[in-house]
């Protein structure tokens, strides 16, 4: 039975008890939690029931009518009272009192034969039996029990047993149930089990079969729907309901607790003449079970555990131990508790100089706490007590006021549980000393300054120390005779802090006094705009006028007008004279920072404008117009003709043979062509578009003074440029490979493809073997871009190497080619190919020292590498020892071209020998190949290290004149100096192959400056170890470009020109990129002119610019610099780039600014204004090192009485002397070396190359010698 079922039966269990008189608790919904613990506790097997006594006795006797309670119906029959029989029968018509059984059907109708056999209720000298009734529950769920409680066999005189039978109310369904059946007489082997209704309906379960029924059993017999016929279950679940009044109640527990004995008592019933009790553990465990006689209660006291709880049950007997009626429920539990209470004092303080704090803790986790008692004494053997105080149980602490000791107090505290358990004393806790009290600064207070007075009181001659967030602040500070102290900190940073204080004299430190909590913040100034207001717009100079106060100092306001500062002041009134005649018309923001005096800023900001109106210029008696272009698209080659006429402006006749303007118009940049009208006032001119033209144009004929222009036409030069227009692919057979190339329109184009046609192989055929997807087409708009994408893939028929050319058209271009593409391919297999740098490590450490090395590992191969392991081994294979270990060992799969960063590290300890020890990294991977990296680890705790370099250059690895390979630059002077010990100095030169050695040097950190002829010194550090040669690669960049530099005057007077010349080999190995013209003029130039050009870039080397980057000017207050065309990021061999440009003149130059990409000077004689121009490059060389080059150029304007190359700024600014592959040479030789005098004597550092680059600003090439990239 499940405990719902439990629960529900228990309800009627407590209706039932109530009827009889019997008290045995109040149910309430207040008290449900306390009924479900009640209802686990009663045995769930079973239910007892008081009922009503029908009063049968004797043998072959029948009672009744008795009421059903409801109405019941047996095979459609209904029925609402019964009759009952000594013999086992349940009647609902014509009763009898026959005892012969017989088997169904039988001349017994309406009739429930629960066990039929001549039965008896009493037998001389045994305890008499009993036949019950009762009805309960509530309708519609009541059920009718009948049960017949220790009957006999006639005859034989013996036990029978207890059986029940139960109606069911709506459900119609009868319950039959056996409790405890003696003897196999009582198993049915003379009685009959069934029912019968009218007209012979029977269902029968047993006529004298033997062992037809068992202890604990239950029959069930379910009607169908029209109540005709039943199944039945001789297997049905078994809860006997008890009617029978002789089990007894749960035992009564005497105390929840004990520390002694478990005692229960019981009520006992009178027809009962012994009791059995049994006890269990809350597991379940029987701990006794004991046959006890006619008592009502028992105590235990055998074996029993701290903190276990036992529960007890009893039953009756009546007839002294021959059988037994049902168990009683559970008492409740009873704990025994024999431990004592736990106590600890955490902490015993003053609040003030009467007021004590003690937080304690004290518990009991059996039968809890049932006082706390606190003892302060003067003494730490507590024969002087001071207090005696009871504290709360429910509270940690407590405060102890009255208290007017001020000498050394301790305290302790036991406690005593609910049943008288004691705990021994705590530990004790002392006060010894009262914590200052911090007067001034007071708490939450806000400063706004960084010093802080702190005063307080204390006890006399006592030593204050303050505290600040929690850290020591200052030194200890002496209370005086008067108990004060004072002293002043310092406060960091603005913020929040935290104050306190401690006191120490001769016996004792006090704790930490109260948190004074203070805000240390900065006053922020105030400002505001006094001119000119918020939008205002502008027609003539102005004052800013600016309005600040702080409650410091300001220190300084500067004035910015869009981002340009233009004065800053430093006293008031704040005001700055603004000249918008000197500026163009438009939208301006002017920002003001106002600073205080400890550097708080404020920013304003306003907006306003820029409104100046020039006079008109009158029109020109004549101009001109276009009536025609044709074609209107041209895609490069095509020439475009332009028709048009001259007229006058007064009657719109045509004017011959007059000048005029052509002007054609893209992104501001501007083409102008002079044409002349003919006889009749008409023109025609036929545009051939250079390499650079592209976009969208306007077209417009004008008089050649006319200022105002409006479009008379439109064109475009529709060009497309790709990215690149070759690739070197290395792949392998079978997979498809994506070849992206980024293509640019400048007006647009439609379906742009690629196509490989058999017409432009240089064999005249498609390959074979070779499979190019081209069938990706793109839109582009005017102006934009879009990668085009070539699919690349080979079988197993194609040669291994070849070269393949496409070409590009669009769909509105039809059959004009619009670009080229090479493909040179190569096919390798498809595996991984793992890389390591370096390819081999060596290195030293002392003992009782580490070092790390650092292991590059990348996948340069075709596909992932996978499952990759590192595994570090000693000369014979084996697992090198601990202390010398890789960080990572299993590294999983290594993707195409990713790179990780392993690291070695070595750590010896002190009881290892010196000593050379030499390992192998071995790299493996499942589908590829791997390698080994040799590892040599010096050991030693003292020695000299070795260094060895090799220098390389542009030419390393070509073929010098006789035909032999350059293995490296030879005559290289390289010095060498430790940092940390700049006297240690070295000087050695390369051999013939590049290479120098120095040995016997001592360990460190070194800077090293190399130095050749032609060539731009180069410098870097690296570190000697003990007992190992460091190698150390340098590539040296070659000085490829010099530069003759000169000032002439022009034939206005004091204006000059700078004149740039280069002079270069161009059959290097290396990219020779250069700038022309490399210097630009824009004397003469005032506010609103504009100058127009043309900047080319010319590769004039052997190998291929790559990764190009073009650094224009930046526009400045003087001038505004625009350029048209991009600079592509690959410039092959023998090719230029063509960059138109446009400067114009913002203001009158004042000579007065410098820029990260500008030089300017000024004296009594001269003025000069330089703005520069550059490009980078890399390139690859023949060894595999790579060039860094660079290339530069300049705007400039230069006037004075007498200008000369000094007054300019000399040969380093403007970029005389040399320019290298990495930039320019420093002064006319173009790489000299410097900073060592005295034949290596001086103790001054090396200073480092490449310290100067055009980003360069303010001293940043101090130091000796000669540097790259000089400006």
């Amino acid at each position: 039975m499940n405990i719902l079922q439990h629960y529900n039966r228990t309800l009627f269990l407590l209706y039932l008890v109530k009827k009889q008189g019997y008290r045995l608790f109040t149910l309430t919904l207040k008290k449900i939690t306390s009924l479900i613990a009640f209802c686990s506790l009663i045995a769930i097997s079973n239910l007892t029931i008081a009922a009503t006594n029908t009063g049968l006795t004797g043998d072959d006797q029948v009672k009744g009518p008795f009421p059903i309670g409801f109405n019941f119906k047996l095979y459609q029959q209904e029925f609402n009272e019964f009759h009952a029989s000594t013999n086992g029968l349940l009647q609902f018509t014509n009763p009898s009192t026959a005892y012969s059984n017989s088997c169904l059907p039988g001349s017994l109708n309406n009739t429930l034969y629960v066990f039929w056999d001549d039965l008896r209720t009493n037998v001389t000298g045994q305890p008499d039996g009993t036949v019950y009734y009762e009805t309960i529950g509530e309708a519609p769920d009541r059920q009718l029990i009948a049960q017949w409680t220790n009957q006999y066999f006639y005859g034989s005189n013996l036990p029978m047993g207890t059986f029940q039978a139960i109606l069911y109310e709506g459900s119609n369904e009868i319950k039959f149930q056996y409790r405890n059946l003696f003897d196999d007489r009582s198993k049915g082997n003379s009685a009959t089990i069934g029912i019968q209704g009218e007209d012979k309906l029977v269902q029968q379960i047993s006529c004298n079969q033997t062992n037809a029924l068992s202890s604990e059993q239950a029959i069930v017999f379910t009607p169908n729907e029209t109540l005709t016929g039943y199944t039945v279950n001789t297997q049905a679940e078994y809860d006997f309901i008890d009617i029978s009044g002789l089990s007894v109640r749960p035992p009564v527990a005497t105390s929840r607790y004990t520390k002694t004995d478990l005692h229960w008592t019981w009520s006992q019933l009178s027809t009962l003449t012994s009791y059995q009790i049994e006890i269990q553990d809350q597991q379940g465990n029987i701990v006794l079970q004991q046959v006890l006689g006619n008592v009502g209660e028992f105590t235990y006291n055998t074996n029993l555990t701290n903190g276990k709880s036992y529960k007890a049950r009893v039953r009756g007997s009546i007839n002294n131990g021959g059988t037994w009626e049902f168990w009683s429920g559970f008492s409740l539990p009873i704990t025994v508790d024999t431990g004592k209470p736990q106590v600890q004092i955490d902490s015993f303080s003053r609040l003030n100089e009467e007021t004590l704090k003690i937080i304690y803790q004290a518990f009991d986790d059996i039968s809890g706490l049932a006082e706390v008692n606190l003892q302060i004494a003067s003494d730490e053997a507590f024969d002087t007590i001071l207090v005696t105080e009871q504290l709360s149980i429910e509270n940690t602490s407590a405060t102890i006021t009255g208290i007017n000791h001020r000498g050394s107090l301790y305290a302790r505290i036991n406690a005593v549980d609910q049943i008288g358990n004691t705990s021994d004393f705590s530990n004790i806790k002392s006060i010894e000393l009262l914590a200052p009290t911090i007067i001034t600064p007071v708490t939450n207070s806000k400063l706004n300054q960084a010093t802080v007075m702190v005063s307080g009181k204390g006890e006399a001659g006592g030593l204050v120390q303050l505290f600040l967030n929690g850290q020591v602040i200052g030194s200890e500070i002496e209370v005086d005779q008067q108990n004060n102290f004072n002293t002043t900190i310092t406060l960091p940073n603005e913020g929040n802090y935290q104050l306190s204080a401690t006191i120490k004299t001769d016996s004792a430190t006090s704790e930490l006094s109260n948190l004074i909590s203070v805000e240390y913040k900065l006053p922020i100034p105030t400002a505001s705009f006094i001119t000119p207001a918020e939008g205002l717009t502008l027609v003539a100079p102005t004052q800013i006028e600016i309005s600040a106060i702080d409650e410091l100092a300001i220190k300084q306001v500067e004035i910015y007008i869009n981002n340009s500062k233009k004065t800053t002041l430093t006293k008031v009134p704040y005001q700055y004279q603004w000249d918008v005649t000197q500026v163009k018309n438009g939208d301006y923001t002017i920002k003001v920072n106002v600073i205080n005096s400890s550097n708080k800023m404020v920013t304003l900001t306003r907006q306003i404008k820029v409104d100046i109106q020039q006079p008109e210029i009158p029109q020109t008696i004549y101009t001109g117009e276009i009536t025609d272009i044709s074609p209107k698209t041209s895609y490069g080659p095509q020439p475009i003709t332009f028709t048009g006429h001259a007229i006058y402006r007064a009657d719109a006749e045509k004017a011959a043979n007059l000048p005029l303007t052509l002007l054609l118009t893209t992104n501001g940049f501007d083409k102008t062509i002079n044409v002349v009208t003919d006889a009749t006032g008409t023109f025609s001119y036929t545009f051939e578009p250079e390499a650079h033209d592209a976009g969208l144009y306007t077209a417009m004929a004008i008089h050649p003074k006319e200022s105002k222009t409006y479009a008379q036409g439109n064109f475009a030069i529709n060009r497309i440029k790709f990215d690149i227009t070759g690739y070197n692919l290395t792949t392998a057979r079978h997979l498809a490979t994506p070849i992206k190339v980024t293509a640019t329109s400048s007006a647009g184009a439609t379906n742009l493809h690629w196509q490989l046609k058999a017409e432009d192989q240089p064999t005249g055929t498609l390959p074979k073997g070779i499979e190019i997807d081209t069938s990706a087409t793109v839109n582009i708009a005017a102006g934009k871009s879009a990668p085009l994408i070539i699919n690349f893939k080979a079988d197993d028929t194609a040669p291994e190497t070849g070269a393949l050319f496409l070409t590009a058209f669009a769909t509105d271009s039809g059959d004009l080619e619009r670009g080229k593409f090479q493909i040179n391919y190569r096919l390798t297999p498809a595996t991984p190919a793992l890389t390591v740098t370096p390819t081999y490590i060596e290195t030293g450490v002392q003992q009782a020292n580490s070092i790390v090395e650092s292991i590059k590992l990348t996948n340069k191969g075709l596909i992932a590498a996978e499952n990759v392991q590192i595994k570090l081994l000693d000369q014979n294979n084996n697992p090198a020892p601990n202390w010398v270990f890789i960080s990572s060992k299993q590294l999983g799969s290594l993707e195409v071209g990713e790179t990780l960063d392993l690291q070695l590290t070595a750590q010896p300890d002190s009881s290892l020998a010196d000593g050379i020890y030499r390992f192998n990294i071995i790299v493996t991977a499942s589908n590829g190949n791997g390698g080994t990296i040799p590892v040599s680890v010096s050991v030693t705790q003292h020695g000299q290290g070795s260094v060895m370099f090799d220098v390389a250059d542009i030419y390393t690895a070509t073929l010098n004149e006789n035909g032999l390979p350059i293995q490296g630059v030879a005559n290289v002077t390289i010095k060498l100096q430790n940092e940390n010990v700049v006297t240690q100095q070295y000087q050695l030169k390369t051999n013939q192959q590049g290479v120098a050695e120095l040995n016997n040097i001592p360990p460190g950190i070194y800077r090293y400056r190399a130095s050749a002829t032609d060539h731009v010194d180069t410098s870097g550090m690296l570190v000697i170890r003990s007992n190992v040669t460091t190698n150390e690669h340098i590539f040296m960049e070659y000085q490829l470009i010099n530069i003759e530099f000169n000032v002439t005057e022009t034939t206005v007077q004091d204006e000059y020109e700078i004149e740039l010349e280069a002079s270069f080999n161009t059959q290097v190995p290396s990219p020779i990129m250069v700038f022309e013209p490399m210097s630009i003029s824009l004397n003469g130039m005032q506010a609103g002119d504009v100058k127009t050009g043309e900047l080319v870039l010319t590769n004039y080397g052997l190998v291929q610019a790559e990764n190009v980057k073009f650094f224009p000017p930046t526009s400045d207050t003087k001038f505004h610099y625009e350029f048209l065309a991009e600079v592509p990021s690959t410039i092959a061999p023998k090719t230029r780039v063509v960059i138109p440009y446009k400067v114009t003149a913002l203001a009158k130059p004042a000579f007065r600014m410098a820029s990260a990409f500008s030089t300017e000077t000024t004296n009594e004689d001269c003025d000069s204004y330089v703005k520069y121009f550059s490009e980078e490059h890399t390139s690859e060389c023949a060894n595999g090192d790579t060039s860094n080059g660079k290339s530069q150029g300049n705007y400039n304007k230069v006037a004075g009485k007498s200008c000369n190359t000094a007054s300019v700024g000399g040969s380093n600014n403007i970029g005389g002397g040399g320019w290298s592959s990495g930039g320019f040479g420093g002064g006319t030789s173009g790489g000299a070396s410097g900073g060592w005098t005295g034949g290596g004597t001086t103790s001054s550092p090396i200073p480092l190359t490449d310290g100067c680059t055009p980003e360069c600003e303010g001293e940043c090439c101090e130091g000796e010698g000669s540097q790259a990239g000089n400006q």
